[in-house]
């Protein structure tokens, strides 16, 4: 996903994702994937083929 980096992606209960470098602890990015619900990331997310899915409640 950010080609030359260990990185990780998590999620919390406020439903936000996020991608941060694993060495240095940077934050690469954060985004809001509750889509305009009151839903939280209910499991871990995943990447597949640069594509990083997020499950939510909901959807």
């Amino acid at each position: 996903m950010v080609e030359g980096h260990d990185i990780l992606w998590f999620g919390d209960a406020a439903g936000n994702a996020y991608v941060m470098d694993a060495l240095s602890g940077t934050h690469i990015w954060r985004r809001d994937v509750r889509m305009g619900d009151p839903s939280m990331i209910t499991g871990a997310p995943v990447l597949h083929d640069a594509i990083l899915y997020i499950p939510r409640e909901g959807a």
